[in-house]
């Protein structure tokens, strides 16, 4: 259709255009044929006068401005609908004629992901000083933690293992204290503070004949150490060997008079064994040495009870309450005690003087001692005394 339109007006702009030359060149004819005569007025009074002429003058000028109006409405169609390539039109295409409708497409933010940062750190070096001060500050669990970090770092430090071990029963973790104690003895086995904590481990665990065997190894390597008796006083009397855990609990106070657990244990033997008497005497002591702990007066005030002594039983139950609100049985025996009337007959006790009837006590342990040592050595001179005055191979077995 374009080009339709292009060929028809350039035909007729052509056509005007021959006409227009044409009819001009006349004129110009004539005008110059005009001038060539001289006769200007003449010439011109005779074309107007001629209205063949006028007529087609008036024809060609309409013809003119018909096609100039013409090429002007086809000029302002070819503005308004386009006329050139792909790219003008789309950009002369008025928006309400596209087709091609864009569909909205939703924002999606795409997550930032953060690369991981690896950090090199540099291991806490844990020294033994300052678990100790821990451990001291009774914080047992974190003393446990850091005594394992101790003894990773220091693998061959016996010490290092014994306080782990040590830290690990306080914390309550029975079989972590075995495996600790157990490690450090494997390195040191002459460790004695090892093979006393471990026996100790083994009581609670209701192990005490494993116990009597660590026992045995630290009193060879320290026959003095009053601990080594009263656990071992202790491991008999769980198995029920009274008369050797009172001999075991006399040995540890003959070597240290100030031993107030083994002077407990010991009266309680003696309450089992209904020495009542005998128990009152050793726990006067024991609270005139420690009087800062429950159970202590708890025992008493069983002793008390049981010689009769009902009022200054619950004296004493009242103070190992006091001591500790949460001690159920010094509770419960308190209140017991106080349902009771005591006997008219019978005195307050003086606690102080007991205490000094068990001192004398404990000298005569030491004269017993002695005098069975003389003995033993005067039995063991003839025996030897008998060997050499013989010929006769004699073998002779001793009790120590």
């Amino acid at each position: 259709m374009r080009s339709f339109l292009l060929k028809n007006i350039a035909g007729r702009g052509a056509h005007q255009e021959s006409s227009f030359r044409s009819e001009t060149a006349d004129q110009f004819e004539s005008v110059g044929a005009a001038e060539g005569s001289g006769s200007v007025y003449q010439s011109t009074a005779t074309e107007a006068g001629n209205p063949n002429s006028v007529a087609n003058g008036i024809t060609v000028m309409m013809e003119m401005f018909t096609g100039l109006a013409f090429i002007l409405l086809l000029a302002l169609s070819m503005a308004m609908f386009g006329c050139g390539n792909e790219e003008t039109q789309s950009i002369t295409k008025p928006v309400s004629m596209n087709t091609d409708v864009a569909t909205p497409q939703p924002i999606v933010e795409t997550p930032i992901v953060e690369e991981p940062e690896f950090v090199v750190t540099e291991p806490i070096i844990v020294s033994f000083a300052d678990a100790e001060s821990v451990y001291n500050e009774r914080n047992y669990d974190e003393a446990k933690t850091l005594f394992a970090t101790y003894s990773e770092q220091n693998p061959d430090n016996a010490w290092g293992h014994y306080m782990f071990g040590l830290s690990s029963k306080r914390a309550g973790d029975v079989k972590q204290a075995e495996i600790a104690l157990s490690r450090a003895i494997e390195l040191d086995p002459k460790h004695v503070k090892s093979l006393l904590n471990l026996s100790r481990v083994l009581i609670d665990d209701m192990r005490p004949q494993e116990a009597l065997d660590a026992l045995d190894r630290a009193l060879e390597l320290d026959n003095e150490s009053n601990d080594a008796y009263r656990l071992q006083g202790r491991a008999f009397h769980n198995l029920g060997w009274l008369d050797d855990a009172t001999h075991a609990y006399r040995e540890a106070i003959l070597i240290d008079s100030t031993d107030a657990w083994s002077m407990n244990n010991l009266a309680l033997v003696q309450l089992e064994q209904e020495q009542y008497d005998d128990a009152l005497h050793a726990l006067a002591r024991t609270i005139e040495l420690r009087d800062d702990v429950a159970i202590f007066f708890n025992n008493l005030g069983m002793a008390l009870e049981h010689t009769g002594h009902i009022r200054d039983a619950a004296t004493a139950y009242t103070s190992a309450v006091e001591l500790d609100v949460a001690y159920d049985k010094a509770s419960n025996n308190l209140a017991r005690v106080e349902a009771i009337e005591q006997d008219s007959s019978v005195l307050g006790v003086d606690l102080e003087q007991l205490a000094g009837v068990f001192i004398e006590e404990i000298k005569s342990w030491n004269v017993e001692a002695l005098a069975a040592e003389n003995a033993s050595m005067t039995e063991l001179d003839e025996a030897v005394n008998n060997i050499s005055e013989s010929d006769s191979t004699v073998v002779i077995e001793f009790e120590f």
